[in-house]
């Protein structure tokens, strides 16, 4: 009998120690501040700055999250995700995103670059956003010390 269970509890053992880790939901703080996510030791590293609410980044996260994707998850590549903030919309999800901790970070940022396919992680309000041109663009952009901006 335990020439039979010791072969089995070895094979088992090892099945268990050789499974393949979800990278994509490893998160690693690094120096920068930032996070990385997948394998810290992947051969490949790539740098991604992300801003919430830019529609670039939207449609980059688009067409590159399933190839991308698929390159975290074998352990081949990681990825630093580093924050680059565009207003205080943007800084308030990036602050929840980072604030999260490493092990919630990759659920978070997923669900806000889920959510941004419309360039905003906020619901469509009906608002149209201020122009440059606009008299609240151009109070906006002033103060008493800087000139106004040409309308």
């Amino acid at each position: 009998m335990t020439r039979i269970l010791l072969p089995l509890l070895a094979a088992v053992a090892l099945t268990a120690a050789t499974a393949p880790r979800p990278w994509t939901a490893v998160a690693t703080p690094v120096a920068s501040g930032s996070y990385l996510i997948g394998n810290p030791k992947a051969r490949v590293k790539l740098v991604e700055y992300v801003s919430y609410t830019c529609p670039h980044c939207a449609h980059f996260t688009q067409e590159s999250d399933a190839t991308l994707g698929a390159m975290v998850r074998s352990g081949s590549t990681s990825v630093e995700l580093r924050n680059q903030v565009h207003d205080g919309i943007d800084l308030a999800a990036a602050t929840l995103a980072r604030c999260s901790g490493a092990a919630a970070f990759p659920r978070v940022h997923a669900a806000f670059s889920r959510s941004r396919s419309n360039g905003s992680i906020l619901p469509a309000t009906g608002r149209r956003p201020i122009r440059r041109g606009s008299p609240a663009g151009r109070n906006s952009l002033s103060s008493p010390r800087s000139p106004k901006v040409p309308g």
